[in-house]
């Protein structure tokens, strides 16, 4: 155990051999404040992947009741209904008054008109979904290296400051020790000015950059938010106008008088008990 704590240091890198300590109490607080950031920035880009994850999540629900209801549709429909729904594309997407063939038909017809209204209303969650990823969550992906890069600035100055402090301390060994040898101590001071210009430069060059690391971060979290706030005022913009669409469009189904369940019957073929007919717009 022994050799091998003192083979560590070899192994540790250049930046991981400055005392875990901050060096002063400015670097102190550049530490406290950076880790600070970096944590709520993170938990910040989690929330809005969580957020994006759930919008897909319901997004597949919706299709699959889509889905549903198309098969069944597709089962309350005649088949000539049925055959000309799927020679001609555009006579899926007609309205229900076009579409009624017969009172027979306009309950699949409907339940047909439904299904696309969700699909419809699903390709604005996919825009929704594509501008929150693109504009929210994607620029706080850069936070992480600038945390990093202010860290290793503050590392930085904290051995500049670890070596004002040893040519303090060697400046004061040599006025007690050698207070008559003046190259000496003339040497020694000019080694303590350079240090504390050093730390000086340092301790601007942080201030500096802190500075523009929070006026950045002011500025994109603002603009994040209000980009997420424009992204739902658009996405429930476009639901409104396609449900309220499709309100008035269901509001004036009509079923006319009785079923005509005989017809049905005749057309009807006999298929095997054990294997339902499948929808021809299911994609399972």
């Amino acid at each position: 155990m022994q050799q091998l704590l003192a083979q560590m240091p070899a192994l540790v890198p250049p930046l991981m051999m400055l005392p875990a300590k901050p060096a002063d109490a400015k670097s102190h607080f550049v530490h406290a404040y950076v880790r600070a950031n970096s944590h709520h920035l993170d938990r910040l880009r989690e929330a809005i992947d969580a957020y994006i994850r759930n919008l897909e999540r319901i997004k597949r629900k919706t299709i699959k009741k889509a889905v549903l209801l198309r098969q069944f549709a597709d089962l309350e429909m005649l088949p000539a209904t049925t055959a000309a729904a799927i020679s001609s594309p555009s006579a899926r997407h007609a309205s229900t008054a076009d579409r009624i063939g017969s009172s027979d038909d306009a309950f699949g017809i409907m339940l047909a008109n439904f299904s696309e209204m969700l699909l419809e209303k699903e390709e604005a969650r996919d825009d929704l979904i594509a501008r929150v990823n693109v504009m929210c969550h994607e620029p706080l992906k850069v936070y992480g290296s600038l945390c990093q890069k202010l860290k290793e600035e503050v590392r930085s100055r904290d051995s500049a400051v670890m070596r004002e402090q040893a040519k303090q301390q060697q400046f004061d060994r040599a006025v007690m020790k050698d207070a008559g040898n003046r190259p000496k101590l003339n040497t020694s001071q000019l080694e303590l000015a350079g240090a504390a210009q050093q730390v000086a430069q340092a301790t601007e060059s942080l201030i500096q950059n802190t500075e523009k690391f929070e006026a950045k971060k002011r500025e994109d979290i603002k603009a994040i938010l209000s980009e997420l706030l424009w992204s739902e005022i658009k996405y429930h913009a476009k639901v409104l106008e396609i449900l309220s669409a499709h309100h008035q469009k269901l509001g004036g189904v009509e079923f006319g008088g009785s079923v005509d369940f005989s017809r049905k019957m005749t057309s009807f073929t006999s298929q095997s008990p054990l294997s339902p007919r499948r929808s021809t717009f299911s994609p399972f």
